[in-house]
């Protein structure tokens, strides 16, 4: 939620005069928070202070606010349904919604109920089952940069200008590029966080058995204690708490799975009994 407010006001500057470069001055004169923050505070203030989380809430919260700051950046349709005392859908593209949504990743403790909060905010269903099919198609090339590829193929699908504007197809392919597990940079929007997370599925019995199953079928010349170091050495590589997986989504089934998981990796002993229980089970 900091970095949405933060990339606020450092583009605020820059919406019409784009840069292409990293070497700029941060946050030059005239920098100031738009309307995607004063939407951002809104939609965090309906989240903390509805517990029943009612659309008409979260529509008193943003023409509160937006009322309060009435010269932040809306555009004029927008400004018209701030104002209005009857505000009704009026066909916006929505891909503002995903520069306001950042505070339902923060807040939701399961990715079925980012789900619905991202539904409700307004965030587009059909981006994340978009970005859900095309998150690894680039596992036809290199696996080390698939998700670069799928970005990519995501991008040069021109039957996604049918349904998609050019803004939404970007989030949608910064989504793709963000999913990976090893990935050390937290996804751009609440898309990506979607899809990073549900990616990761993590159960341990499963987690050991493809591990064990990949050292075998990749190193056939190997004996058994051979397969347990390259087993083990990959347990404490990506999934141990210094491993490089991230979860994105806090109090999520995954984060549970993921702490009883490092449980065992952090006792030897129990990771390699239960290595031994599954090698023997797939002689």
């Amino acid at each position: 939620m900091l970095g949405a407010i933060i990339g606020d006001i450092v583009g605020s500057t820059r919406e019409w005069h784009n840069i292409k470069t990293e070497d700029f001055e941060l946050v030059p004169k005239g920098s100031r928070f738009t309307d995607d923050t004063v939407m951002t505070l809104a939609v965090a203030e309906w989240l903390m202070t509805d517990p029943a989380h009612q659309p008409e809430t979260l529509v008193a919260c943003m023409q509160r606010l937006g009322r309060k700051y009435p010269h932040a950046g809306y555009g004029k349709t927008f400004s018209n349904w701030l104002m209005s005392e009857h505000p009704q859908p009026y066909n916006s593209f929505g891909n503002g919604s995903a520069m306001r949504v950042s505070p339902v990743g923060l807040y939701a403790n399961s990715l079925e109920e980012a789900l619905e909060l991202a539904r409700i905010t307004g965030a587009d269903i059909n981006m994340v089952y978009v970005v859900a099919a095309y998150h690894d198609l680039g596992m036809s090339g290199p696996r080390a940069i698939h998700h670069i590829t799928s970005g990519k193929i995501l991008m040069a699908d021109a039957r996604l200008k049918r349904w998609f504007s050019q803004d939404q197809i970007k989030i949608m392919k910064e989504a793709v590029e963000d999913h990976r597990a090893s990935s050390s940079r937290q996804p751009r929007s609440i898309y990506g966080k979607i899809v990073a997370e549900a990616d990761r599925d993590i159960d341990t019995h499963e987690i050991f058995l493809r591990a064990i199953l990949y050292a075998k079928e990749n190193n056939p010349g190997k004996d058994k204690e051979q397969i347990w170091e390259l087993f083990a050495h990959h347990m404490d590589e990506k999934y141990s708490v210094h491993g490089y997986i991230k979860l994105w989504i806090p109090n999520s089934p995954n984060e549970k799975e993921l702490k009883m998981l490092r449980d065992i990796i952090e006792d030897k002993a129990l990771l390699r009994q239960e290595f031994d229980k599954i090698y023997e089970s797939i002689l």
